[in-house]
């Protein structure tokens, strides 16, 4: 019964389908909440991509413009975390590490550059 349930599972969430989310909402672009006007579209307008990135709307009646006592509605919207789910895709692709170590091996190194001065004094003679 269990294992039936983990393939189940395995079928929802799997590696290249959390990728995918990741980046969308990495890349989400809160412009695309908007008409040309600058008005908040209707959620049933939103696009998929940008309605996945929407953690939270709430829309609160205002009076916006005081004294003319028209109330409004105002609308939070929130967006999940951007900037975690663009690290999250770094470390993925492995271009975020887990600190600034660099790993050096001076005796390679200085092995290289002995081979590259040898090859020099080699050619130097050879076309003098």
């Amino acid at each position: 019964m269990r294992a039936k349930a983990q393939e189940r599972l395995a079928d929802l969430i799997d590696p290249d389908r959390t990728l995918r989310e990741a980046a969308r909402l990495a890349f989400s672009d809160v412009r695309e909440l908007f008409d040309a006007d600058g008005r908040l579209r209707a959620v049933k307008d939103w696009p998929d991509h940008i309605a996945a990135a929407v953690s939270s709307v709430e829309i609160l009646k205002r009076n916006v413009t005081a004294g003319d006592g028209i109330q409004e509605d105002v609308h939070k919207v929130k967006l999940w975390d951007k900037p975690k789910n663009i690290e999250a895709l770094m470390r993925h692709l492995k271009l975020l590490g887990e600190g600034n170590t660099v790993n050096i091996n001076i005796v390679a190194i200085d092995q290289r550059i002995q081979e590259g001065r040898k090859r020099l004094r080699l050619g130097e003679h050879s076309t003098a």
